[in-house]
């Protein structure tokens, strides 16, 4: 499939994959992030806030045990009663406040059922007692007050500080646990990101692998072809089945090589005729050798001829006026003889009527 897809494609294709990958790796994280953060916030703004206003509620509760205690232990001082006062209304005051606030923030489970019992069961009775035993301080009845303290007022302190015990614990096992949550939150977080991250790091490992092997492997094999018709060997070819650059790459050496290859057969068969000519010429060569060596043996003997030929002229030469003269004297000769002739003609025809009288005589 890598085959026929282009160089350019494959490698956005590629790109495009570890990006989505970068993308789902840092999407994932940053909501684990995010969970963690909310954990964390959770944790830091709501658990461990509710566990230091449950602190702070014991110990003003505490700071009111403890002075109201002081007042019955405090003889004749206005100052220190005063102060043991004071102390005592603070504390109630921030105890009070901090009810408020922690009933505005727990909503629901076992803390929203102990706030209540609090808030509406234990706490009322306490101040009520509380208030009984001021107003018996106040009035010097100190022996009633710590009839009172050590009775009811006791026992209703008891039961406020063990229910907020019971709220501090719930508040302090919940931060606990949503400490434990932040935490395997953020192992899990870690070793989903790692897995992530080492899938991407081996995917896009085999990608790159792949991309450069669909790539590597065809140059190496044009590189041996190049090499080898380099070499004078046009018969190879380069098989490949990509439809990418590298493909028409290599379809273009293919036909590269095979009209090379032809050239190189047409040159071959154009050296064989050119061979045969030659040979064909170096005969005929040979031949115009041959002849033109007769030739020059026959020019020889031409020119010995034609030198005996001239001397020879000459004597012809030499032979022709003579026989001129000769001729001359034939010539004379002969009109000598035809005047002979004419005569001895004359004479037959004088013979013939002499004859032929005489023949027509003998008839008679």
């Amino acid at each position: 499939m890598l085959n026929n897809l282009k160089i350019g494609t494959r490698m956005s294709c590629g790109f495009g994959i570890l990006l989505v990958l970068m993308v789902l790796v840092g999407g994932y994280g940053i909501k684990k992030i995010h969970d963690l953060n909310d954990d964390i916030h959770i944790l830091v703004n709501d658990r461990l806030v509710k566990v230091e206003q449950a602190n702070h509620l014991i110990d003003n509760v505490n700071i009111v045990a403890r002075a109201s205690r002081n007042l019955l232990l405090i003889d004749n001082d206005k100052n220190l009663t005063a102060m043991e006062f004071q102390r005592i209304a603070e504390a109630r005051k921030i105890a009070s406040d901090i009810l408020e606030e922690l009933d505005k923030t727990v909503k629901q489970g076992q803390g929203r059922v102990l706030l209540t019992k609090t808030i509406t069961d234990v706490r009322p009775v306490f101040s009520r007692h509380l208030e009984t035993l001021l107003d018996l301080i106040k009035n010097d009845r100190h022996q009633e007050a710590k009839t009172l303290m050590m009775g009811d007022f006791r026992q209703i302190q008891g039961e406020y500080f063990k229910i907020l015990n019971d709220f501090n614990e719930y508040e302090s096992e919940k931060a606990q646990q949503a400490g434990q949550e932040a935490e395997r939150g953020a192992s899990t977080a870690t070793r989903v990101i790692s897995l992530c991250l080492a899938a991407a790091v081996g995917f896009s490992v085999s990608l790159a692998f792949l991309l450069v092997r669909s790539i590597t492997v065809p140059i190496r094999k044009a590189a041996a072809l190049a090499e080898v018709m380099a070499q004078g060997d046009f018969t190879n070819t380069m098989v490949t089945d990509q439809k990418d650059e590298i493909g028409q790459m290599a379809n273009s050496v293919n036909s590269m090589a095979t009209q090379v290859a032809g050239m190189i057969r047409n040159i071959i068969a154009g050296v064989d005729q050119l061979s045969a000519a030659s040979n064909d010429m170096a005969a005929v060569s040979r031949q115009l050798s041959s002849a033109a060596k007769d030739t020059s043996d026959k020019a020889a003997t031409v020119a010995a001829a034609t030198e005996e030929m001239s001397t020879n002229m000459q004597s012809v030469s030499a032979a022709m006026e003579q026989s001129t003269s000769n001729v001359n004297m034939v010539a004379s000769s002969t009109e000598e003889m035809t005047s002979t002739v004419g005569e001895i003609a004359q004479s037959a025809e004088k013979a013939r009527a002499i004859t032929d009288g005489a023949v027509n005589q003998s008839r008679q």
